[in-house]
């Protein structure tokens, strides 16, 4: 294959990793972004420059400012220092716009690169960086930045084999006959056939240094995190006992998808020949975790040993190197599936009929491990032993449909009472429930205010009651309001899409301010100093959600909306949700209209009275946003909002072929509901439905304001709408016509 050839395939592999990483975070991206010229530019710089590139995904057409986050891919080449300052210098563009999480994604060409990279990029690297880039961008908020290795090889044509086995340990299914040392079988292969055996740990590395992720073609594992330290204990593993590694390790399962002779010879199996104009014909189903740790430790080691100036301890490395590669043994087992000519699509169904299968079992997940941790294990045995409190019940243990929840159900009512309703809706169970190491190799919950440290230490009943009042009171409320917001808002079809956007987005707001305004917004100091809320004496019993639930959550929304416009937030979407800024500023409403309301009375712990109240008083706000339609003045709290009632009006009020609108506007606007759904482009988020006559029609609002600007000046043209019959303000400033 010529050079070029060889090029264009890198950028292929290159895209396709892109691509899988992206669906792996669930971000979807504009339709086919790869394809735009400007897009493919970039990605051949990424896959063919002999210098240090980078590339932002705003850039690239996968995400836009308004989502509040970014990827930078950059590829390494020559000096991390110079690398490193390429990457600032593209984080700190995307750290400009209101994005509040950026991954760094690393293409690197082989594990020794991997290897001197994160030697570059440590922890406390990557804290001044993300310093930086706020700095730079001029902004004190939150920015979360963590990075991604992915390793995409080049290489030449050559056979790859394990070698050093012992065919005497090997068991074959089905049985091994006479002929099988023979360079070909005199009869024909069976068309699945599987080896079980021990092979070095090393050699799977070096397999994976030569191939890179395509290794991992059918169990791609991009930067596997340490969430459940299963890749520290790996490395402890090698670090301590290598000899062990074979008895504490699940093994690796590969799987080859084509007919060949299994055995060449009584040491050696042939896994396929590695060819740079195809994707490999094997491929790692299980054990990519252990591989790339692995190697990822390996590679360290022989780093490390050049580096080393001290002849004593570069001796001790080279020493702790040897015995690594010479005692880590792994089980492996081989499948191959063969077919005859013409039968490709029978070998891909059984090896996906496989791969699936051996990834059937239940998985592992974070709350598993966390239910073996001391302070968890501690509460589920006090909340077991008291009766008419809740029940702890682990993930898959069989429930009486009692006072139950399981472990993130209880941690996201924690979140909610402890006033961090953002990252009950938002953070991952993975993030929510992460470990991080404590004294004495005792591991800890990493995210704040979860479990208070002297929950563990409390001791006798008296002391465990006094904390578990004070923290932990309210969770079990907290959790049913949380569940009974699901079961009731099904029903409430509110006119203004705003109000519907809270609805969809606020049970957890709605929660936490449930619980602060029942508990009367108690406070206690901690250890710290600081404050927090202090639930010792709650009582759920006068809430008055049971009067009228449905009702109260309606009232909470179209309070949060006045809230929203007072404060001139321009859109309302599921980001506003994420944080605690929103719910910060509603803490501070209730608790001086409370205060207004009941001078020289007691609180009286009431929620549906005083939000609807409340609701009706900042709903007086004055509204500097708005559209004026033909002389009729609308009041709008978004852009998207805006752009909704203008394209209502102009397609109730004008007739617009089909064909005509597809065609100018159809990236936008659409009366496929399967378009909307889509989630690509301008229709990612949540388009708004509107209704055209007897027709509803979709629009998509996932664009800033200067496209909103451009999409009404098309559809305007179409109609064609007369001058100044559409108007739209902003701040009392006209935004269109321009």
């Amino acid at each position: 294959m010529g050079h070029m050839q060889e090029l264009v395939k890198k950028r292929e592999r290159l895209t396709a990793s892109i691509r899988m990483l992206l669906e792996n975070r669930g971000i979807s991206g504009s339709t086919d972004w790869w394809t735009d010229p400007a897009a493919q530019a970039e990605l051949e710089k990424l896959a063919e420059s002999e210098e240090n590139c980078a590339v932002g995904s705003g850039t690239l057409g996968i995400t836009q400012e308004e989502d509040g986050e970014a990827l930078v891919f950059a590829a390494f080449r020559e000096s991390a220092q110079k690398f490193r300052e390429l990457v600032q210098e593209e984080l700190n563009r995307a750290a400009a716009g209101s994005v509040k999480s950026v991954q760094l994604v690393f293409f690197v060409e082989d594990m020794r690169s991997r290897v001197r990279l994160e030697a570059a990029f440590t922890g406390k690297v990557l804290q001044d960086m993300k310093s930086r880039a706020k700095k730079a961008a001029g902004t004190g908020g939150r920015l979360s930045l963590f990075y991604t290795c992915i390793l995409v090889r080049s290489y030449v044509r050559q056979d790859v084999r394990l070698k050093g086995l012992k065919r005497y340990e090997m068991i074959q299914e089905p049985p091994m006959d006479r002929s099988l040392n023979l360079e070909t079988a005199p009869d024909p292969a069976p068309a699945v056939q599987t080896l079980v055996f021990t092979a070095d740990l090393y050699q799977l590395a070096e397999l994976y240094n030569t191939v890179g992720d395509q290794l991992f073609q059918n169990n791609v594992r991009f930067g596997i995190n340490e969430t459940l330290g299963v890749d520290q204990s790996i490395r402890q593993t090698l670090e301590r006992e290598p000899g062990m590694f074979w008895y504490k390790n699940n093994g690796i399962t590969l799987l080859i998808l084509e007919r060949q002779a299994f055995l060449r010879c009584a040491s050696e199996l042939r896994l396929g020949r590695l060819d740079p104009e195809q994707a490999p014909a094997f491929s790692v189903v299980n054990g990519a975790q252990t591989i790339t740790t692995a190697a990822r430790y390996f590679f360290k080691l022989e780093y490390d040993i050049e580096c080393c100036q001290d002849p004593g301890e570069k001796a001790k490395l080279e020493e702790k190197l040897k015995a690594a590669k010479e005692e880590a043994k792994v089980l492996v087992r081989v499948t191959q599936i063969g077919a005859g000519p013409g039968e490709e699509d029978t070998i891909r169904e059984k090896a996906n009929d496989i791969s699936v299968a051996l990834n059937r079992q239940k998985p592992i997940r974070i709350e598993d491990i966390a239910f073996t941790s001391p302070a968890v294990h501690k509460l589920s045995e006090y909340l077991r032993a008291r009766e008419g409190l809740p029940r702890l019940v682990r993930r898959g243990e069989e429930t009486g449909g009692g006072k139950e929840l399981t472990l993130i159900e209880f941690v996201r009512a924690r979140m909610a009472c402890a006033g961090f309703p953002g990252a009950a809706r938002s953070k991952s169970a993975n993030e929510l429930l992460r470990f991080k190491p404590g004294e004495d190799n005792q591991y800890t919950f990493s995210y704040p205010g979860l479990f208070a440290d002297d929950w563990q230490e409390a001791e006798g009943e008296e002391e465990e009651d006094a904390i578990f009042n004070r923290d932990y009171r309210a969770v079990w409320f907290a959790h049913q309001t949380a569940r009974d917001y699901d079961k009731h808002v099904k029903a409430l079809k509110p006119e203004d899409p705003d109000v519907l956007a809270v609805i969809n987005n606020g049970k957890w707001y709605f929660t936490a301010l449930s619980v602060q305004m029942v508990n009367k917004y108690r406070m206690a100091r901690g250890k710290d100093g600081g404050l927090r809320p202090d639930f010792t004496q709650f009582d759920s019993s006068g809430s008055g959600l049971e009067k009228d639930f449905p009702g109260t959550v309606l009232a909470f929304a179209e309070m949060a909306v006045s809230a929203i416009r007072k404060n001139n937030i321009r859109e309302i979407n599921s980001n506003l949700f994420k944080n605690e800024n929103l719910y910060e500023k509603l803490i501070e409403i209730l608790k001086l209209s409370e205060k207004k309301n009941n001078e020289g009375r007691q609180s009286s712990g009431q929620i549906q009275p005083l939000a609807s109240e409340l609701a009706r008083e900042i709903r007086t706000a004055p509204v500097s946003d708005y559209v004026r339609l033909a002389g009729n003045i609308f009041p709008v709290s978004s852009d998207a909002q805006a752009v909704a009632l203008i394209t209502e009006y102009v397609l109730s009020t004008y007739n617009v072929p089909d064909d005509v609108l597809n065609s100018a506007c159809g990236t936008w606007l659409s009366y496929d509901s399967s378009a909307a759904s889509s989630g690509s482009g301008y229709f990612r988020g949540a388009p708004r439905r509107i209704q055209a006559g007897s027709r509803f029609c979709w629009v998509g609002t996932s664009s800033n304001t200067a496209a909103k600007r451009r999409q009404i000046r098309s559809l305007c043209k179409l109609a064609p709408v007369k001058p100044g019959e559409v108007e739209w303000y902003k701040n009392g400033t006209i935004q269109f016509p321009v």
